[in-house]
């Protein structure tokens, strides 16, 4: 048994945890990856600019998650006398307001369409020649 605050926590449910931070550590530089390779090739595509803000949204919940167990892993104390273990649940707040967000871009692009508004799809140049990003 191992401790997790002042909770005695069996083997597999710490291995779980530790396959679970690990998880969301490998997440979150993936994430990066794509939130950088989509700011590069985004141009002024209402679209790609909606998918970068969801993707940068998409860092929420994991840093909320591994912030939690974190802080939750603290043993008692007297301003805590039964730990922290509710830290944990921040992340699903976290998670819900992140989703909150996806929903809001979801309403913008849908208020976009509605009304008919077309972006202008531009070039970039890409060693010296244009490249038209439509």
């Amino acid at each position: 048994m191992s401790r997790f605050g002042h909770t005695e926590l069996p083997e597999p449910q710490m291995r779980a945890l530790r396959t679970a931070r690990r998880v969301q550590w490998l997440w979150l530089v993936i994430l990066t990856a794509t939130v950088i390779a989509m700011a590069a090739v985004m141009g002024s595509s209402q679209a790609m600019k909606t998918a970068w803000t969801e993707d940068m949204l998409s860092f929420l919940p994991p840093l909320a998650f591994l912030v939690g167990a974190r802080i939750a892993a603290r043993r008692p104390s007297r301003s805590f006398p039964f730990g922290l273990h509710r830290a944990v649940g921040v992340g699903h707040l976290v998670s819900g307001v992140a989703l909150a967000g996806v929903g809001l871009l979801l309403v913008d692009g849908a208020s976009s369409l509605l009304m008919h508004e077309r972006p202008p799809i531009g070039a970039v140049s890409v060693f010296g020649h244009p490249l038209w990003l439509g």
